[in-house]
C-alpha cells in the first residue's frame, strides 16, 4: 500500500510540473505573440512613412522583411546567421546573402561588402540597397551583399574569415566594412563580456528570434524556464553582462568605454585590412551616416529616434577620432547626406531609402576606384 502511495504522489507531482511547465510555455507564447505584433506594428508603421508613393507595394516589402527575419538561426562562431528566403521584393541565398537585383555583375573581380541591415537593405527591394546601387555603378565587377541584420565589425570579421576560408581560390578584388550603428548599440549598452559576440548574440535572439517563436535553439528553454532564468543560467556559464535596461550606456557612464567600442571597431578593420591585402586585394571601411548627425531631411523621424539614443555622444565621438586618424583605407560618412536638401535619405535614425543608397554608393563607388588605382586616399564626408 506504501508503495503504492509513493508511486501515485510521484505521478502527481509530473503531472503537477508538467501542467506548470506547460502554464510558462503558454505565459511565454503569449509575450512572443505580443513581441510579435509589436515588430509587425512598427514595420506596418515605416510603410506608411511619406517617401513610399506606392503603399501597397511598401507594406508587401516590409512584409517581406517580417517573414525573412524568422529564418534567424543560431550560428557557433558569429552567433546567428539568416537563411534562404524568396519573394516578390527579397530574396536571399542559402547562406542569407541579399540578392542585388536585376543589376548584374561583371568578371573583372569581386568586390565583398560586410555590415548590418542598413547595408543588407532594411526596407529596401533588391534592386534598391546600397550593394544593388554600387553594382549598377561598377558593372565590370560583381558587388556581393553579405550583410546580416545586428552584426558588429567583430561578427563580420569572422564571418570574412570563413568565406575566405570556404573560397580560398576566389579572394576579392576589394572587400567593404560598413559599420556604425550596430557597433554603438552594442557596445554602449551594456552588452559587454568575456565574449562580446555571445552577448550581443543573446540579445538579438531575445529581439528577433524570440518575437518569431521559431529556429532558436534557446528558444525551448526560454518556453519552459522562462527568460529570466535562461538569462541567470546562460550568464554564469559564459561571463554574460545582459543589461536589460535599453537606455543603459556605459559609454556615457564609464571613462575611456567609447574609445573602448571604437578601437573594438578599428582593430576589426585591422584585421581584415591585412586578410584583404595579404590576397592583393583593397580593404575600406566605413563610419556609415546616423539621422542625428545629418543636415539631412529627418521630419519624418519622431524625436525619440533621433535624440534618445544613448550611443549617440560615442558616434560622433568616434567619426571625429576616424578623421583625426587620417587612415587612407577608413571613411567617415556621417555627414554624407548634408547635402541631399530636400530629398528623403532616412527611413529611421539609420536605415536608408534608395535615394540614400544611391548616394552612399556613389561616395563609395569613387572611393573604391580610387583604392583600386592605388592613387587617392578615402576622402572624409
Amino acid at each position: 500500500m506504501r508503495r503504492l502511495e509513493r508511486t501515485a504522489k510521484v505521478i502527481l507531482g509530473l503531472f503537477s510540473l508538467l501542467i506548470l511547465l506547460n502554464l510558462v510555455a503558454a505565459a511565454t507564447d503569449e509575450l512572443v505573440l505580443k513581441r510579435r505584433n509589436s515588430l509587425d506594428d512598427f514595420l506596418a508603421a515605416q510603410a506608411s512613412l511619406p517617401m513610399f508613393e506606392d503603399g501597397a507595394a511598401a507594406r508587401k516589402m516590409f512584409a517581406d522583411l517580417s517573414r525573412f527575419m524568422r529564418t534567424i538561426q543560431y550560428h557557433p562562431l558569429r552567433g546567428w546567421a539568416y537563411g534562404e528566403f524568396h519573394s516578390e521584393t527579397f530574396n536571399t541565398d542559402v547562406a542569407g546573402y541579399r540578392s542585388n537585383g536585376d543589376a548584374a555583375g561583371g568578371g573583372d573581380g569581386e568586390i565583398w561588402m560586410f555590415g548590418g541591415s542598413t547595408l543588407m537593405g532594411w526596407g529596401a527591394a533588391d534592386r534598391e540597397t546600397i550593394a544593388a546601387a554600387l553594382q549598377r555603378l561598377m558593372p565590370r565587377h560583381t558587388v556581393r551583399n553579405r550583410g546580416q541584420m545586428g552584426y558588429t565589425s567583430s561578427q563580420e570579421l569572422i564571418q570574412y574569415m570563413d568565406l575566405l576560408a570556404a573560397r580560398p581560390a576566389a579572394a576579392p578584388l576589394a572587400v567593404v566594412f560598413y559599420d556604425g550603428k550596430n557597433e554603438f548599440w552594442a557596445g554602449c549598452a551594456g552588452l559587454q563580456s568575456r565574449n562580446t559576440v555571445w552577448a550581443h548574440e543573446m540579445r538579438t535572439l531575445y529581439d528577433v528570434g524570440r518575437a518569431r517563436a521559431l529556429g532558436s535553439s534557446l528558444y525551448p528553454f526560454v518556453a519552459l524556464l522562462g527568460e529570466p532564468v535562461v538569462t541567470a543560467l546562460l550568464r554564469a556559464r559564459h561571463g554574460l553582462y545582459l543589461n536589460p535596461r535599453d537606455d543603459a550606456s556605459l559609454c556615457a557612464g564609464v571613462e575611456g568605454h567609447a574609445e573602448l567600442v571604437f578601437n573594438t571597431m578599428l582593430q576589426s578593420w585591422r584585421v581584415a585590412k591585412m586578410l584583404t591585402e595579404r590576397n592583393d586585394g583593397r580593404f575600406l571601411g566605413v563610419l556609415h551616416p546616423n539621422a542625428a548627425l545629418s543636415k539631412s531631411r529627418t521630419d519624418h523621424l519622431q524625436p525619440t529616434a533621433l535624440l534618445d539614443v544613448p550611443y549617440l555622444d560615442a558616434y560622433r565621438s568616434a567619426a571625429t577620432s576616424l578623421r583625426r586618424t587620417a587612415l587612407p583605407w577608413a571613411l567617415d560618412l556621417t555627414a554624407a547626406y548634408d547635402d541631399a536638401g530636400d530629398e528623403y535619405v532616412f527611413l529611421d535614425d539609420t536605415h536608408v531609402t534608395p535615394r540614400g543608397a544611391e548616394l552612399v554608393a556613389t561616395i563609395l563607388r569613387d572611393q573604391l576606384e580610387a583604392t583600386l588605382r592605388g592613387s587617392d586616399a578615402p576622402t572624409q564626408q
